[in-house]
Order: C-alpha cells, then structure tokens, then sequence
C-alpha cells in the first residue's frame, strides 16, 4: 500500500448482494472483487505513478454487505527505515507523518503490526504507537510472520512479553 486506503464497511438487510463503490467512481458498482483489488491497484498507479513513492492522498472504498459491521478502517503504507530505489531520501518521514497524522486522533485504534521475526524491541510501530498513545489505551501489538520465527521460539511468549513491556493487547496472527 503507497497511499491510505480508507474501507467503510456498510451493513445491508439480509439477502442483498454485496458490492463496492469508489468515492472517485460515483455510481459505478463493482460485484467483483479482484477487480475491486485490480481497481485500488490502478488508482494507486494514477496518483503515484509506476513507481515507488507514496501518496498522502487516500482512496475511498465502501463495501456494502449483509455480512459486516459498520466499521470503518484506514489501511496506511508500513512505516520504513530505509528508502529503496527509486524513492527519495525523504520518504521515511513523509510516511512516518502520514501515518502520526492518522493514529496521534484520540478516537484512532491503532493496530501497533510487527512481524514476530524483528525484535520487538526495535519496532516502529510500536514505537510510534507509545508517543502518541503513551497509556496503551487504543493500541493493540499485533504479531505477524509467526511462521518465520527462529526454531523453538514460542510465539505466546513474544505475545505476552510484547503485553507486559508495552502495556499492549498482542495478537497473533
């Protein structure tokens, strides 16, 4: 992801079929969904151009369904250290600011993602979630990549480590 994609999930009655709409294609429904996927791809493409730089400026999705929530969820790039080919220098703190900009909003749950393979100690996320929710109050750790942990490392021990250090509710996935 190069740019906030912002998902609002809407429930429809029972029985109605699902679909989804683009805030920048009014009125065009989409009941496939890889061309929903192929579509956030294409737009990412218009607004950043085939490269490797962000956008701060987000795509809107709405799905319509009897199967959810009314939720919304703001999906933003991974936090990085290091810019790669093709990006500038500077790319590490736009997306840094994009992101503060999004989850430092009091009524922002941040899910704080980690793979269980990094330290967890040298997080960004995590990082990022204490300075702007020091009391852990809306931040959930969340640990993936369990499959790349080193042999005989248990992941419930991360998960409850990551809970005690950071005052965090972890998950595994």
């Amino acid at each position: 992801m190069r740019q906030p994609l912002v998902l609002q999930l809407q429930k429809t009655k029972d029985g109605l079929e699902e679909y989804a709409e683009f805030a920048h294609l009014p009125r065009r429904q989409f009941t496939d969904f890889a061309l929903v996927r192929k579509e956030i791809e294409d737009e990412t493409n218009r607004l950043t151009g085939e490269t490797k730089q962000i956008s701060a400026v987000p795509i809107h999705l709405s799905i319509y369904s009897p199967n959810v929530v009314n939720l919304t969820l703001i999906d933003l790039p991974s936090l990085t250290r290091v810019a790669v080919e093709g990006q500038p220098e500077s790319i590490v703190q736009e997306i840094e600011n994009m992101v503060r900009t999004y989850v430092q909003k009091p009524n922002c749950i941040i899910l704080a993602i980690t793979p269980a393979n990094q330290d967890i100690a040298t997080s960004d996320a995590i990082k990022l979630s204490r300075e702007v929710d020091p009391s852990g109050e809306r931040t959930f750790g969340v640990l993936t990549k369990l499959d790349l942990m080193d042999k005989g490392t248990n992941a419930l021990d991360a998960s409850i480590w990551c809970s005690a250090a950071y005052a965090l509710c972890c998950k595994l996935l």
